[in-house]
């Protein structure tokens, strides 16, 4: 006894002839399909949110600080992330536009004075000459405009 065959037509429009096992193979895996969509919809209907996996990728694999860096005249301080997204909404403009600041400060002996360099990569400000700028990275800055304050651009 022969194994049924079954035509079916092509994306091209040519028939092909599927055998009954690679038909039951198709269509177990369009069942499973169906069955993991028909899951996710009863989840959404009792108002489970599941997290965005391209946000939960980028979270896990992005360990960088938030930095978030005060400049008035010639004097550069690291303050208070959330002082900085209340201070850095008060602007006019936020820009993305990469800094390299070299930060000092003393030790607890008070004899020795170390640095750092931090990156940036948003400076926020009022306007160019003698305003204060807000230096935030990508991290600071996207945390900042998760906040209910800050709004939509």
């Amino acid at each position: 006894m022969s194994a049924k065959k079954y035509v079916v037509k092509s994306a091209k429009g040519t028939n092909v002839k599927l055998k009954e096992q690679q038909v039951k193979r198709v269509l177990g895996i369009v069942n499973i399909g169906l069955i993991i969509l028909s899951f996710l919809l009863v989840l959404n209907l009792f108002g489970v949110s599941l997290p965005n996996l391209g946000f939960a990728l980028y979270n896990t694999f992005d360990t960088e600080d938030t930095i978030c860096i005060a400049n008035w005249q010639d004097d550069y301080s690291e303050i208070n992330l959330d002082l900085c997204c209340h201070e850095s909404r008060k602007q006019l403009e936020c820009v993305s536009k990469e800094f390299e600041i070299e930060l000092f400060s003393e030790t607890t002996d008070a004899d020795e004075i170390v640095s750092k360099i931090l990156s940036t990569d948003v400076i926020c400000k009022t306007g160019d000459g003698n305003n204060m700028n807000y230096y935030l990275n990508n991290n600071a800055y996207r945390y900042c405009k998760n906040q209910n304050y800050w709004g939509t651009d």
